[in-house]
């Protein structure tokens, strides 16, 4: 029993994260224990911190966000309830919810997408008792399936409006976009194959968003590699939808 946060807006919505530790940071940087990719949400956005009985929020952002009915102004705190939702820049929202006692507590065993371990996925920060001690912060320690999943989980439809300056060149060819892969993707059965391939390419798009050029197109040609090798060899239901990635990933390959 504890307690998670439900991703409820964005490409990533429906994905949520356990609290298994006392405190977590919440931004876009992929040092954070919950991170969301989205140009508009500053690195470390948000602390979270269970003391007390209660779960309360640091707005370490320069905008203020809204969590329930009250805003939190930059530099301040709030109380987060249960079945309460916190507003982020660029219209993330996500919401805490309670499954009896709210304590942190380690994450119920599962089952591991073992494929997805590689040296691609960005380290979770440690975390500190107390208001979080940035030092101890950069401590590394190892996350859950769905938080590298949702790291770099989960870029917002904009991100690609913003990386392409305004205009998709890729929707006017009929050629997929990556918000369509992902929300199809997202909405599949949870045995579609393609739910394996999802991650790699939110890695490669979060590190585009961010201009990162070289290591997005390092991400994209290891993407590709995978796909090539192994469409032929997939279930007739992921074929068709690892032919729309391919395509998707060789457009960004062409213009990196």
């Amino acid at each position: 029993m504890s307690a998670s946060i439900r991703v409820e807006s964005g490409i990533s919505a429906g994905t949520s994260f356990w609290i298994d530790r006392p405190v977590l940071r919440i931004g876009s940087d992929p040092q954070c224990d919950i991170c969301l990719p989205t140009a508009e949400l500053a690195p470390h956005a948000l602390t979270l911190e269970f003391r007390g009985g209660s779960y309360r929020v640091y707005n370490r952002g320069t905008s203020p966000v809204t969590v329930g009915s009250a805003v939190v102004q930059a530099g301040a705190n709030g109380v987060w309830s249960d079945g309460d939702s916190i507003v982020l820049p660029g219209n993330q929202q996500l919401r805490l919810a309670f499954d009896g006692d709210p304590q942190p507590s380690p994450r119920p065993e599962s089952r591991r997408d073992d494929s997805f371990a590689t040296d691609e996925v960005a380290p979770v920060a440690g975390a500190a008792a107390g208001v979080i001690d940035e030092a101890a912060a950069k401590k590394k320690s190892s996350s859950s399936m769905m938080q590298m999943a949702i790291i770099g989980l989960c870029v917002l439809g904009m991100g690609a409006f913003l990386t392409m300056g305004g205009s998709d060149d890729s929707a006017k060819v009929d050629r997929p976009t990556f918000e369509g892969i992902v929300q199809s993707t997202l909405a599949s059965e949870k045995d579609d194959p393609m739910r394996e391939f999802l991650p790699r390419l939110q890695y490669a798009q979060a590190a585009l968003v961010r201009n990162h050029s070289e290591l997005s197109k390092e991400r994209f040609l290891k993407l590709r590699d995978q796909l090539v090798r192994q469409t032929d060899t997939l279930p007739e239901k992921g074929r068709e939808g690892a032919k729309r990635m391919l395509d998707y990933v060789e457009y960004r390959l062409s213009q990196l």
